[in-house]
């Protein structure tokens, strides 16, 4: 058995090399394919990109024309005011540092006070184009209050549908690619995948050369009798809890009708006196107790037909003891039927 599993990591680490030669293949493959991909794209994108600002500079220029009454390229207070219905004397927002506690201007110019404050702070006497593109959105929210506010009488629902148009032409989608940027796009997709899918081969191939220099590694006693054993698990079910133990693995406990499991400890060494080192194992490093040590779990081996989990205890906090019944266990087959020494006093 362990002359085969030999041969087997053998063919695991040729295999490993032999995944990690085409890893670096279909890596290179895959960053050309997304350069290809990320060029074809960025001209696209691009040609995109410019057409929307050239829209959002026409549309921030409308808004610019319909408010700046002495044409000098900038929005005033005085300007915004007058455009608003707020009247000359009226203040479109409160002196700095200064709140009125009294005032005619509520409602609707108390709306479009805080909306203007969202939008420029205390004021600005420079609004300027750029300005308008940079907060486009709410600015032409806030212009749409005011004629909302000035048409109240009039054709309100024009001016709900004018908002709702604009809302519309904001939401313009990024077009389709071309079909030669398509098939690049679906190139380097392939390319990802394929390159995903080698890394994956590599993770679990690394995790099975791990598996098999730990099985090789470990001490199976005479003629390897434990060998097979590893990693076959029995279970005990008492009155209030569930354990179970795989070997060379680890030993847990969980409540009875739950699924919330306790790790008593993993794998840590053969534990047994000289003169029967196989006799006992200890699993250690298990979950923390509540302000006590980590938990772990002293398994006494006595020989049985099959492998049984027969006792659990935990004598003293976080220490646990299993007796488990194990063919391997027996030095005579004579003993199989009727395995009863402990070693260990378990009452």
């Amino acid at each position: 058995m362990m002359e085969e599993k030999s041969k087997e990591l053998e063919k695991q680490k040729v295999e490993l090399s032999s995944l990690e030669e085409r890893k670096l293949e279909l890596e290179e493959a895959k960053n050309v394919a997304e350069k290809l991909e990320s060029d074809a794209k960025r001209e696209v994108d691009g040609q995109f990109e410019e057409e929307k600002n050239r829209k959002l500079t026409e549309k921030a220029q409308n808004l610019l024309k319909e408010i700046d009454n002495d044409g000098n390229g900038k929005i005033s207070n005085e300007e915004l005011r007058l455009y608003c219905g707020l009247g000359q004397q009226q203040q479109l927002l409160p002196p700095e540092n200064e709140l009125k506690e009294e005032s005619e201007n509520v409602g609707d110019n108390f709306e479009l006070e805080e909306m203007f404050k969202g939008i420029f702070g205390e004021g600005s006497e420079n609004i300027d184009l750029e300005m308008i593109k940079n907060k486009f959105k709410n600015i032409n929210d806030f212009l749409i209050k005011c004629k909302e506010k000035k048409q109240k009488e009039g054709n309100e629902e024009g001016v709900k549908e004018e908002g709702e148009k604009e809302e519309e032409e904001d939401k313009e989608e990024q077009p389709k690619y071309d079909e030669e940027t398509q098939k690049l796009i679906e190139n380097a997709n392939n390319a990802r995948k394929e390159f995903g899918e080698i890394e994956s081969q590599i993770g679990q191939l690394q995790d099975d050369i791990k598996n098999s220099e730990q099985f090789l590694n470990q001490e199976y006693g005479i003629d390897y009798a434990w060998a097979p054993l590893k990693g076959h698990c029995a279970e005990l079910t008492t009155t209030q809890y569930t354990y179970k133990i795989c070997l060379f693995d680890r030993t847990v406990q969980k409540d009875r009708n739950g699924h919330n499991e306790v790790d008593l400890g993993r794998w840590g060494n053969w534990a047994g006196p000289e003169t029967n080192k196989f006799s006992l194992q200890k699993y250690e490093h298990g979950q923390s107790c509540w302000n006590g040590p980590e938990r772990s779990t002293l398994v006494e081996l006595i020989c049985g037909s099959d492998l049984e989990l027969v006792e659990a205890s935990e004598p003293a906090k976080c220490e646990y003891k299993f007796l488990v019944r194990v063919p391997a266990a027996c030095q005579d087959p004579k003993e199989i039927d009727g395995g009863e020494k402990h070693i260990l006093n378990f009452k």
